[in-house]
């Protein structure tokens, strides 16, 4: 009695094993087959053992109904759709065979394989112990990249084209090979993808998939980006054999971490992206350098790291002093949170916090964290979370825990905030995310029924449009629009309408300026845009709000004068105009600022950008179809804009922020991100309010 494999039965009904007997007849040896049912096995292969036979018997016809009853029976409950359904009876039978595996040497196997024309072929068979191991290469032609995959097998290594493969099933001539569960997974993965792509496509979408847990040879194909920066300076706390503290020096270059023996560069791979970190012997030497002082042990300790006994680290408090001293020198303390043995206290945190006074732009807070009856300091506080921290250290040697729920509550306000002493500085538009505003009232509360209805209630006008406005009525999402305007300038605050191109973010913006003068004729507004575009802003206003005063101010027939006395006007400039006579624009104090195509000041250190942040407003919008149009960072210079001080310095938004999401696309950071620019990005594409279109959808009638 032999077992008969016939893989391509994976893609059909699963009735992928079979017990066979060679039978002679009149018309030569037939083979007789049998289901490999549990009593079945029981009698012909006595002497198998039992979790072979069990793994065989699955796949008779009389398992595999039931199996699959269940998967429809758990699938219906759920919702799971017929690829879900396939998918786990599959994994089911992946999982029988791999239970197989370690018995397969104890039985004489054939196997049947289709040929051509409905044909059939029958032989003997094989599979084999090797675990069979998958890498890649990158080949370009023209502009666009692909990928060549290898199977390698007992030091050997060949083409996966070279073999069949039947599901998770290799097979070359006679043998047999069982990919993991993984494996299979990325081969299926990689089938759907539409290769030859471009490099950006490639790179994310691809190499970003594999890179991490295959080996992948780039042929220097991918141009690796080179990082040459200063590093920032941290130390990792850890332990080993339950008795040490070691301090491990690390350089953080732009994000890349940098640690033992001085190498003058190393490459790295992230999310498909290849990185180049060039590190610098001079700029790293005083972080060992101090090190080095801290203890006398360390002298001898050449490692690239430093350890002490728990007993040498609590004596005369040296672990306290030398976590303030690190954080004094601004360098970074992380790990202190997975620190096991290191007793945590048992007090938990605890935050008192009260507006001590309320600006247009700021509120100054005072607030008071502590564990029991220690009060921890703010800026330690602030620093351990910017370090991605979890825990502080506290006077009697025991590290104070920092709760999720904690953070959920404070930990935006201690990140974005400028704390002093027992106070916090931080901008008025962090009121908008609620957690404040629900216990200190910030803003009115006619303001959060508004608002509330705003979100809420799809076709209800919380706001008429301004009587100097020519249009009857704006479409529904462009009320919303002219809505949402209103209710962030009524708050202090910003934002980016980032519609789709087409959609009337002129019309809507018009619409709240417009809206502005009414409730205060003598307040001046500014329109900065690109060149090409100053006079279809002068075109709209004198279209739809005739009656606005309006003065195109650009050109070098220009009159400096005019901004003298601007009270009462819409001013319109350019870009270009606003970096040449930024010392003049700069006196006029506005009501409104609105930034037309503000992808224009994603860069934070342009000349354009930091001319437009010189500038005085009461509220700030910017306009764009595409607020991020190459990675995260690009929020960066335009929120810098709309809300000033909102995300810090550069630094801090890129090693929050941007770093983790578009290298490591961590989706905490992703969330918070969302969350702290949810009220202040408003954004519809066409899909989105095509009932809200002409039936012709005639965008060009559209502002």
């Amino acid at each position: 009695m032999k077992l008969l494999l016939s893989p391509y039965k994976l893609a059909e009904d699963f009735l992928l094993l079979e017990a066979v007997e060679m039978m002679k007849t009149n018309k030569g040896p037939q083979l007789l087959s049998h289901e490999p049912s549990a009593h079945f096995l029981r009698k012909e292969f006595p002497s198998m053992p039992k979790e072979a036979r069990d793994a065989l018997s699955f796949f008779s016809k009389a398992e595999l109904l039931s199996t699959k009853a269940q998967i429809d029976k758990n699938a219906k409950a759920t919702g799971g759709d017929y690829t879900y359904r396939r998918q786990t009876l599959l994994r089911k039978a992946y999982d029988e065979l791999l239970n197989l595996k370690p018995y397969l040497g104890l039985c004489q196997w054939m196997h049947r394989i289709k040929l051509d024309a409905g044909r059939f072929q029958t032989g003997p068979c094989s599979f084999s112990s090797f675990r069979p191991i998958l890498s890649f290469e990158v080949t370009k032609e023209g502009d666009l990249f692909s990928l060549i995959c290898y199977v390698e097998l007992n030091a050997g290594k060949y083409l996966l084209s070279d073999f069949t493969r039947n599901e998770f099933l290799l097979q070359s001539k006679n043998e047999y090979f069982l990919l993991t569960w993984r494996d299979y997974q990325l081969l299926e993965w990689l089938t759907q993808q539409q290769l030859p792509a471009s490099a950006e496509t490639f790179q994310q979408n691809i190499l970003g998939r594999i890179q991490s847990d295959y080996s992948v040879d780039t042929g220097k194909l991918i141009q690796a980006e080179r990082i040459e920066v200063k590093p920032r300076f941290q130390v990792l706390l850890s332990e080993i054999s339950n008795n040490f503290l070691v301090l491990t020096p690390q350089w953080n270059y732009d994000g890349f971490i940098a640690e033992g023996p001085f190498t003058n560069e190393f490459e790295i791979t992230r999310a498909g992206h290849s990185y180049v970190v060039v590190r610098d012997n001079n700029e790293e030497s005083p972080l060992r350098d101090f090190l080095l002082g801290l203890h006398p042990n360390f002298q001898k300790q050449l490692n690239g790291y430093y350890y002490l006994s728990f007993a040498d680290a609590q004596k005369k408090q040296w672990f306290a002093k030398t976590y303030h001293q690190l954080l004094d020198r601004e360098i970074d303390v992380v790990g202190m949170d997975m620190l096991s043995h290191f007793r945590y206290s048992s007090e938990k945190i605890q935050t008192k916090m009260e507006i001590l006074e309320q600006l247009d732009s700021h509120l100054v807070i005072g607030m008071e964290v502590s564990f029991g009856k220690e009060r921890v300091p703010l800026n330690e506080l602030q620093k351990m979370l910017w370090a991605g921290q979890k825990a502080v250290l506290l006077k009697d040697g025991s590290l104070g825990l920092i709760t999720d729920e904690w953070l959920d509550q404070y930990g935006q306000l201690m990140k974005h905030g400028k704390p002093d002493k027992n106070t916090i500085r931080v901008g008025s538009w962090i009121a908008l995310n609620g957690e404040i505003d629900s216990s200190q009232k910030v803003v009115q509360k006619e303001w959060w029924a508004k608002w509330n209805r705003w979100r809420t209630e799809e076709h209800v006008a919380l706001f008429p449009l301004p009587d100097s406005v020519q249009v009857e009525s704006l479409r529904p999402y462009q009320q919303k629009g002219y809505e949402w305007l209103r209710l962030l300038s009524a708050a202090n605050a910003g934002g980016c309408l980032a519609d789709d191109m087409g959609l009337g973010k002129t019309l809507q913006t018009i619409c709240y300026l417009a809206s502005r003068l009414e409730e205060n004729p003598l307040t001046t507004h500014l329109v900065v845009c690109p060149s090409s575009l100053l006079y279809n802003w002068h075109q709209e206003l004198k279209r739809f709000a005739p009656s606005l005063r309006i003065k195109v101010y650009h050109g070098p027939q220009r009159d400096r004068a005019e901004l003298k006395n601007p009270e009462g006007h819409i001013l319109i400039t350019s870009y270009g105009t606003l970096r040449s006579d930024i010392e003049e624009i700069k006196q006029v104090v506005f009501d409104s600022i609105i930034a037309d195509e503000s992808h224009n000041v994603k860069n934070p250190s342009s000349l354009t950008a930091r001319a437009l942040y010189e500038l005085t407003a009461r509220s700030r919008f910017a306009l764009s179809g595409t607020p991020i149009m190459n990675n995260t960072f690009d929020l960066y210079g335009q929120f810098s804009f709309m809300l000033p001080g909102m995300f810090g310095s550069r630094e801090f938004f890129k090693r929050e922020y941007a770093d983790p999401i578009d290298r490591y696309a961590e989706p905490e950071k992703i969330k918070a991100l969302q969350k702290l620019t949810a009220p202040f990005i408003l954004r519809r594409t066409k899909e989105q309010v095509a009932t809200d279109l002409p039936e012709k959808n005639r965008i060009d009638t559209l502002v």
